[in-house]
């Protein structure tokens, strides 16, 4: 039987390393997050028409962000080869009120969650790098509140001036007055990341505030078009990634620079979803992991066999951890500007 950790038993041996967030990670902060699919949340508030249904079903997908991204690309081909017609340009609407729509109804506004912000950044602090496959924008908050905190550009995403920058290597090094570093990437993408009319993918800047209302704007404007994948089976999201310079980069080059100490927290690691994942940290060669338990929800024999059944190397050390536990995300003492060393 796998032995339980309290977090603060085992966290000496992941500082430094990196840690991987799942949806549990954002159900901790706020329960309204526990949605089982985008999809399955707009069919049931009656937002997909039966036309939207049959491109989901034809496409064989769930996923949100490549179904749209189809039909922008598709109403503007038709522009500019001057086909009149207003049936592909209604659906890409459908769709976008659908998302929309959606969206403002699951997530949480910031000052809903804005004092535990400062825990999840006390805890976040202390790794070297953090992968959040939420869309959500708790990550992107927590960022933002950290550093404005402690007044040091500690937590970076390698965008600059709304873009990513390909040499991100070289932001794992302290910025100015900053006294250590910790990189964020969002492999499945992120509500703040759009692509443009010019097909280049942006970060969407605003105060903490503001982001959300900013994101939605800026699509019921038109002007972006959402960078995230949302649901679908584990071949359909990597199709999808495999069409985004952003999070192509992320899988192919971050995901095999990750380390060999890794903290999984809030992800139950799903096969049919989500396995290339588990195949992009396999790649890392890792030698130690951490993963979280739900007391009552989760069954770690369940999970480590999910972990080998990919990584196959039965060398690799796993460490259970109770995620209720004292010191772990939003149960880490609040930062304050005294703490800027961990």
């Amino acid at each position: 039987m796998n032995h339980i950790y309290k977090w603060l038993e085992i966290a000496d041996e992941f500082k430094g390393g990196a840690i991987l967030l799942g949806n549990g990670a954002s159900i901790a902060v706020d329960e309204r997050f526990d949605y089982r699919s985008l999809l399955d949340k707009a069919r049931s508030d009656g937002l997909i028409t039966n036309d939207l249904d049959h491109i989901f079903k034809y496409l064989d997908t769930q996923d949100f962000e490549r179904v749209l991204r189809m039909l922008w690309h598709a109403q503007n081909i038709n522009k500019a080869l001057s086909i009149r017609e207003t049936e592909t340009s209604s659906t890409y609407e459908a769709l976008k009120t659908a998302l929309v729509q959606t969206v403002q109804k699951v997530h949480v506004p910031y000052e809903r969650v804005k004092d535990k912000l400062l825990s999840i950044g006390n805890f976040l602090k202390s790794f070297q790098s953090v992968f959040s496959l939420n869309y959500d924008l708790i990550v992107y908050w927590t960022m933002t509140t950290t550093n404005d905190a402690l007044g040091q550009t500690w937590f970076k995403d390698c965008f600059q001036s709304g873009s990513f920058d390909y040499d991100w290597r070289r932001y794992e090094k302290n910025y100015l007055n900053a006294e250590g570093a910790t990189l964020v990437f969002y492999p499945h993408g992120n509500l703040a990341l759009a692509v443009n009319l010019d097909n280049r993918e942006e970060k969407i800047k605003a105060s903490s505030t503001d982001l959300l209302e900013t994101v939605l704007s800026a699509w019921k404007a038109e002007s972006h078009s959402p960078l995230f994948v949302s649901e679908g089976m584990s071949k359909q999201k990597q199709h999808s990634i495999g069409g985004s310079p952003y999070l192509a980069t992320v899988y192919n080059s971050v995901f095999p620079d990750i380390g060999d100490r890794i903290v999984i927290f809030g992800w139950s690691m799903c096969l049919d979803s989500d396995k290339h994942i588990l195949e992009a940290i396999k790649e890392s060669k890792p030698s130690i992991i951490a993963i979280s338990v739900k007391n009552g929800k989760d069954n770690p024999d369940t999970l480590e066999s999910r972990f080998r059944s990919v990584i196959q190397d039965d060398g690799v050390v796993i460490r259970f951890f109770d995620a209720d536990s004292e010191g772990c995300w939003i149960r880490c003492p609040a930062l304050t500007t005294s703490d800027c060393a961990f």
